[in-house]
């Protein structure tokens, strides 16, 4: 039971992030119904966020599961991260960078700068 409330916590903690860092029309929250739409975390168009809250990181696996629920989705999978102490990470696609498959990982300062283009031609 605990991991789930971390999870939870982490996901809240995450929306809180997302608003504080973003001018955007509406506060980002957990998605309440996962298990039907994509199982992500968070979704606030065009990203759909696996948000992960936990002191091991498995990136590989944290990409394949965001990438499955993006698809449903149509959405840009993103996976934002944050150890004890540390400051919130990411990993979005390299297709960004010309390379068909993998992911980049992004610290907050390039994520927001990376994000806030998207998000200024998608708003």
């Amino acid at each position: 039971m605990a991991a789930i409330h971390k999870g939870k916590a982490g996901e809240r903690e995450f929306c809180n992030w997302l608003d504080a860092n973003f001018r955007l029309p509406h506060k980002p929250t957990r998605n309440l119904d996962q298990t039907r739409s994509g199982g992500v975390d968070v979704i606030y168009a065009p990203f759909a966020f696996e948000v992960k809250r936990r002191e091991s990181i498995d990136l590989k696996s944290w990409w394949i599961q965001v990438k499955k629920g993006a698809a449903i989705l149509g959405l840009e999978p993103v996976v934002a991260f944050r150890q004890n102490r540390k400051p919130w990470e990411f990993l979005i696609s390299a297709k960004h960078i010309g390379c068909e498959l993998g992911y980049m990982r992004l610290d907050e300062k390039t994520f927001k700068l990376w994000a806030e283009g998207v998000w200024s031609d998608h708003l």
